[in-house]
This record gives structure tokens, sequence and C-alpha cells, in this order.
């Protein structure tokens, strides 16, 4: 679990410092009631998908059996968010390895994941 995740934490944050539009689509598209509602069922999915992702590592024993996945889930979603969302919104923003490592630190913990 832990080196899927750590590369999946290394290739996101590669993504969105070279995706220019990378900061408009960690934002609110907008305060359409239509455009909210998708988008929160979009968020609702990513949940759904990170949950899994969880119970995946507890099954192999990486996170502890009790954690709440969805909740676990919840937050490592909207913390990763918000903190890409400032890192790229900086005038100058943090080095790639440096938000990188931060963000794996938070996956890490927030999850309690046992490394290995």
């Amino acid at each position: 679990w832990a080196t899927r995740e750590r590369r999946r934490t290394e290739l996101s944050v590669a993504f969105h410092y070279r995706e220019p539009l990378a900061p408009v689509l960690l934002r609110s598209l907008s305060r359409e009631f239509e455009v909210v509602e998708v988008e929160q069922r979009r968020f609702a999915r990513l949940i759904d998908d990170a949950a899994r992702n969880v119970a995946r590592g507890q099954r192999d024993g990486d996170i502890p059996a009790e954690v709440d996945p969805r909740f676990v889930a919840a937050i490592l979603i909207g913390g990763t968010r918000a903190a890409m969302w400032e890192a790229l919104t900086r005038s100058r923003r943090p080095a790639q390895a440096r938000l990188t490592e931060d963000l794996w630190l938070f996956v890490v913990h927030g999850a309690r994941a046992r490394l290995r």
C-alpha cells in the first residue's frame, strides 16, 4: 500500500505542477447550483475510491483496522486538494520534492499507515 501510495503522491504533484490549469481545476468552478451539484458528486466518487483504497490497505495490514476508511479518505482527499491549491497559487511555489514529501507525510499520518 505504502509503495503504491507514495508513487501516486509523486505522480499527482508532478502532474499538478506541470498542468497550467491545475489551480483552476482545484477550486470550485462556479456557485451555480447545477455545477456545484456535479462537483459534489465527483468529490463523493473520489472519496468512495479513496475509501476502497484505505480498506485495501487495512486488508493488507498496512492501515489499522480501527480506522474508518471513508472518514480518513475524506480527510486525505480534502487536505491534499487544499494543500495542492495553496502551493499552486503562491507566487513562489514550494519545491516539487518538498511538496511531495509533505503530502506523503500527511497521507501516512492521516491514514495511520504502518510503513514496512
